[in-house]
């Protein structure tokens, strides 16, 4: 909720991605502040048993994909593209068709990389307007 009201903030989905769950998270938070003892009253809040063994939960499989709607592109990722695609696509007044999709170890940093790649063809949030070299460039990419 923060994220809406505060551009530039992470949303919930950075945090999940980044940490894998509210355990990976917390496990992330107590070694953080394991050394700062400015942070005992966080400390004090903090749940007493371990979270996690204290590794950093493997990366979930998933696509990264590209759909279209009208002139723009969305790039985006889901562990879950058929369900992904139904919840887009609900929202727009086009039609919305999946130009491609990448299937990865890293969805997160792959979505960051496409995302980066094409920031100046941004038309807001996660839709860009794309070149026909820039899909080109995206579907050559069967998996990443």
């Amino acid at each position: 909720m923060y994220a809406k009201e505060k551009p530039g903030f992470p949303g919930h989905t950075t945090f999940n991605g980044h940490f894998g769950s509210k355990a990976g998270l917390l496990d992330a938070l107590e070694r953080w502040i394991a050394d700062k003892p400015e942070f005992d009253d966080i400390r004090e809040l903090l749940p007493n048993e371990p979270t996690s063994s204290g590794e950093k939960p493997a990366p979930a499989d998933g696509y990264v994909y590209l759909l279209k709607s009208g002139t723009h592109f969305k790039i985006g990722r889901s562990d879950n593209l058929e369900r992904r695609i139904k919840e887009v696509s609900v929202s727009l007044p086009e039609a919305t068709t999946l130009e491609h999709a990448i299937k990865t170890d890293d969805p997160v940093g792959i979505e960051a990389y496409w995302h980066s790649r094409f920031a100046d063809r941004r038309a807001g949030g996660e839709w860009f307007k794309l070149t026909p070299a820039d899909l080109r460039a995206f579907k050559r990419r069967k998996f990443q």
